[in-house]
C-alpha cells in the first residue's frame, strides 16, 4: 500500500474509528486580567460579586454532573462534584477575600492568582498522573474568570458546533468533553493529555473516540479530512481510500481482539503453565470508581490519598477522610483496597506548605518524612483508615520508607492511633494490613530487614527509576535517560521480591511498569504476583498474562537483567516475543 496520507501517534483514550473533517479549536489564551485598584468602602461590593460567580457556578456544575451521570455513570459525574468541592472550600474562598481585602483589587484578579499559584504547582509536578489534574483547575479558573466578566455564552462554544468533525485542541478540558454535541463531534484528537486525564475518562465514558498527547500533530486547517483510529492511536491526515479502507479492515481485527479481551474480564489472569498474576488498579478520588467494576480487577491497589489535599487546597478533616476512605473500600466491593498514606512534599506541595521552598524538594521532607514531622496529621489519617476499614478488606502502606527507624516509627504512631479510636470507643477495624513502598534504593537493599517488620511491599517503580538513576521523569531535557529497563532498577525489583519470598509477605508493582505488558512480563518473570495500574490498561495485561507461559517471562527477565542489551533492544525483544504468542 502507498502511504500518502501524514500520519500521527499519540496515546489511545477511548476505542473506536472515525472519518470526518477537522474542526480546529482555537481556544482563548486565559490572560491575566487586569488590577483594578477598588476603594476600601467597595471591599464587601467586590466580595459580594465573587459571591455570585461562585453560586453561578455551582449551579452550572451541579448541571454538568447531572447531565454526566444521565450520558455515563454517576461515577464520571463526581468528577464536577470534586470541582464543586473546590469552589465552595473554605480556604479557597478565604484565600480570595484575603486578596481582595488587603491588595484592594477587583475579584477577578484575586481569583486568578489563587487558582494560578495552584495550576503552577500542580504543572511543576514530576508525576504525570498529578499533573494532569493542572486541567480541572484550569477549567474551574475558566468557567469562574467568564461568570465574573458576563460571558457564559463562551462555555457554550463546543456545544454550538453545527457540522459533523473531528475536534482537533491543543487539550481539552473536563466539561468541554462532557458538552460535545453527540452525533456531531464524530471524535476527538488533541496535542497534549494522557489516557488517565479527566477528559480521557469523560470521552470514554460518552463514548466519543479519542487519541491524547499526539506532540508531533502538525498545523491543520479547517475541513482537512481526518482518520482517528482510536484502537491503535493514531490518525491519518487527508488519507487516500486505499489508507482508509486498509485501517477499517485492520482496526475491525482489533476490534475482534477487544472483544475477546473482554471476555478475559471476569476470568483469572493464569498464565499457560498455571502461575496465576493477581491483578489490581490504582485510582484516586478524581477518577471515578465505576471502571473498577468493569476492568476485570480484583481489588484496588493503589488509592493515592493526596488528591483529596490537592482538591481542597487543605487538609481534610478527619470526618471527611473517613467518608472518602469509605466510598473506596466500599467501591472495592469486598476485594482489598490499599491505601496509600499522604505523598505530598517533593513534587505536591498544599496550603501553607507550598511556601516554605526547598532547594531539592524531591529529597526534603516528602512523603513519610513529611507525615512524621506532623505527627497529628498522621494520626488523622491513620485513624480514618481505621474507621473506614470497618466497611470490608482494608490496608495501608507507607510511602517512601527509607530506614528501619521509620518504619518503626510509623508502626508507632499506628498503634496510638488504634489506642486513640478504642479509648473514645469509636468504631474501627483491627485487621488493617500495613506494608512498606519500596521507592529508594536504600529500602530495596534493605528489603531483606524490613521484610520482618511489614505485612506486604509494594513497589513504586516510577521513583524508584527516578531515585536509582538519579533522573528527573519531569525533566524533559534528559527523558531518554529515564530506563524502568535499566539493570540496576530490576536487580532492585529482584531484591525486594526474594526478600518476599524469603518471608512468605506478598510484593506488588503499582508504578507504570506494571501497565505495559511489556515490562509486566518482566516484572512477572522477576517473581512479581501482582500488579495494580490504570484501570484501562488491565485487560492488555491480562491477555498478555494469559497468551505468554511464565517460563518465557522469567528467561526475557534473566535477559533484561543480564545488561547485555540495550533498553531499544530489550524493547524490540519484548515485542517480538508478544507478537510470537498474540499475532
Amino acid at each position: 500500500m502507498n502511504i500518502s496520507a501524514v500520519i500521527c501517534k499519540g496515546l489511545a483514550a477511548s476505542e473506536g474509528v472515525v472519518c470526518g473533517r477537522a474542526f480546529v479549536l482555537k481556544a482563548p489564551i486565559l490572560e491575566e486580567p487586569p488590577r483594578i485598584t477598588i476603594a476600601r468602602s467597595d471591599i464587601q461590593k467586590e466580595i459580594a460579586r465573587f459571591e455570585d460567580a461562585v453560586a453561578l457556578t455551582r449551579g452550572q456544575l451541579r448541571e454538568l454532573a447531572t447531565g454526566t451521570a444521565m450520558a455515563a455513570t454517576s461515577s464520571e459525574s463526581d468528577i464536577f462534584e470534586a470541582h464543586r468541592m473546590v469552589i465552595d472550600d473554605q480556604f479557597f474562598y478565604d484565600s480570595v477575600v484575603s486578596r481582595i481585602s488587603s491588595m484592594l483589587c477587583n475579584s477577578e484578579y484575586a481569583v486568578f492568582l489563587v487558582l494560578d499559584e495552584f495550576i503552577g504547582m500542580l504543572m511543576r509536578m514530576g508525576d504525570s498522573y498529578i499533573k494532569e489534574r493542572s486541567l480541572d483547575f484550569q477549567d474551574i479558573r475558566r468557567r469562574l474568570m467568564l461568570n465574573l466578566s458576563g460571558q457564559t455564552e463562551e462555555l457554550l462554544k463546543i456545544a454550538n458546533i453545527k457540522e459533523p468533525c473531528i475536534l482537533i485542541a491543543d487539550e481539552l478540558s473536563p466539561s468541554d468533553t462532557v458538552s460535545l454535541p453527540k452525533g456531531i463531534v464524530l471524535g476527538v484528537v488533541t496535542r497534549h493529555g494522557n489516557v488517565t486525564s479527566h477528559s480521557a475518562v469523560l470521552a470514554r465514558a460518552v463514548g466519543v473516540p479519542a487519541v491524547v498527547g499526539v506532540q508531533d500533530l502538525p498545523a491543520v486547517s479547517q475541513g482537512t479530512e481526518i482518520l482517528l483510529d482510536g484502537y491503535n492511536g493514531r490518525i491519518l491526515i487527508n488519507p487516500s481510500e486505499e489508507e482508509k479502507a486498509f485501517v477499517f479492515e485492520e482496526t475491525a481485527v482489533k476490534r475482534q481482539q477487544m472483544d475477546l479481551r473482554q471476555r478475559l474480564r471476569d476470568k483469572p489472569a493464569i498464565t499457560p503453565d498455571g502461575i496465576e498474576i493477581r491483578l489490581m488498579v490504582n485510582t484516586d478520588h478524581g477518577a471515578g470508581f465505576d471502571a473498577i467494576k468493569g476492568c476485570g480487577a480484583q481489588g484496588i491497589g493503589l488509592y493515592r490519598t493526596e488528591y483529596l489535599w490537592l482538591t481542597l487546597g487543605r487538609e481534610p478533616t478527619e470526618a471527611e477522610q473517613v467518608e472518602a476512605y469509605s466510598e473506596v473500600v466500599q467501591a472495592a466491593n469486598g476485594s482489598e483496597a490499599v491505601i496509600r498514606l499522604l505523598d505530598i512534599g517533593g513534587d505536591k506541595l498544599i496550603g501553607e506548605e507550598s511556601a516554605h521552598h526547598e532547594a531539592n524538594p524531591f529529597l526534603g521532607r516528602r512523603s513519610i518524612r513529611y507525615l512524621l514531622s506532623e505527627r497529628e496529621v498522621f494520626r488523622r489519617q491513620l485513624r480514618a483508615i481505621l474507621q473506614a476499614a470497618v466497611f470490608g478488606q482494608v490496608s495501608l502502606m507507607y510511602p517512601m520508607v527509607t530506614t528501619l527507624d521509620e518504619l518503626r516509627a510509623c508502626r508507632k504512631e499506628f498503634e496510638t492511633a488504634m489506642e486513640e479510636l478504642r479509648t473514645g470507643g469509636v468504631p474501627f477495624s483491627d485487621k488493617v494490613r500495613c506494608g512498606v513502598m519500596i521507592e529508594v534504593p536504600s529500602a530495596a537493599i534493605c528489603a531483606d530487614q524490613f521484610a520482618y517488620e511489614t505485612d506486604f511491599f509494594s513497589i513504586g517503580t516510577n521513583d524508584l527509576t527516578q531515585y536509582t538513576l538519579a533522573v528527573d521523569r519531569g525533566n524533559e531535557l534528559i527523558a531518554g535517560l529515564y530506563q524502568p529497563v535499566n539493570p540496576a532498577v530490576l536487580r532492585l525489583i529482584a531484591m525486594t521480591v526474594a526478600a518476599g519470598e524469603q518471608r512468605n509477605i506478598p510484593v506488588c508493582v503499582c508504578g507504570e511498569m506494571a501497565g505495559d505488558p511489556i515490562l509486566a512480563m518482566i516484572l512477572i518473570g522477576l517473581g512479581v504476583k501482582t500488579l495494580s495500574m490504570s484501570p484501562p490498561l488491565v485487560l492488555q495485561v491480562k491477555e498478555m498474562i494469559c497468551t505468554v507461559p511464565y517460563e518465557e517471562m522469567k528467561l526475557f527477565a534473566k535477559s533484561a537483567i543480564e545488561g547485555c542489551a540495550s533498553a531499544e533492544e530489550i524493547l524490540d525483544s519484548g515485542k517480538a516475543l508478544v507478537a510470537r504468542y498474540l499475532g
